[in-house]
């Protein structure tokens, strides 16, 4: 028996755990006239209603980056809208880690697809613009021998 309002706490020399228990007052009523209160002992791996009231809050999905992002690099804008899909039905099960995991992962995706995208696109400009400088300079050198 526990001295009143002492609790069992965590034994931190070994990796055994003593289980926390949290006492609440339930209301009971015998009939309509006697209302009384029972107190009940519960193990703290058990959710109390106090447990469920707190809301958590979704992560971002960044679906519309996602989306976006498959017109920059194809593989990664995949990736990016797989992930983005992930994070509402993870969240609405309860697995607050995973879903944040797969937020996170949908946005590393579409910042590597974009930064890709965006290098190719400039890659390629770069290349195109140094080839019609090329050829216009073959054709000045050309007229000049043909005059």
């Amino acid at each position: 028996m526990l001295p009143k309002g002492k609790l069992p706490k965590r034994d931190k020399g070994h990796d055994n755990i003593v289980p926390e228990y949290r006492c609440l007052k339930v209301p009971v009523s015998i009939d309509h006239t006697v209302n009384t209160s029972i107190l009940v002992v519960t193990n703290s791996s058990i959710p109390s209603v106090s447990d469920h009231t707190k809301m958590k809050e979704m992560p971002r999905q960044h679906f519309a980056w996602a989306l976006a992002s498959l017109f920059c690099f194809l593989p990664f804008g995949v990736a990016a809208v797989i992930n983005s899909r992930q994070v509402r039905p993870l969240f609405q099960e309860g697995k607050y880690e995973l879903s944040s995991a797969a937020s996170r992962r949908a946005k590393v995706y579409s910042v590597l697809s974009t930064v890709i995208g965006l290098l190719v696109a400039t890659i390629i400009a770069s290349l195109l613009l140094i080839d019609c400088r090329f050829y216009e300079d073959n054709t000045t050198i050309v007229e000049l021998h043909n005059t």
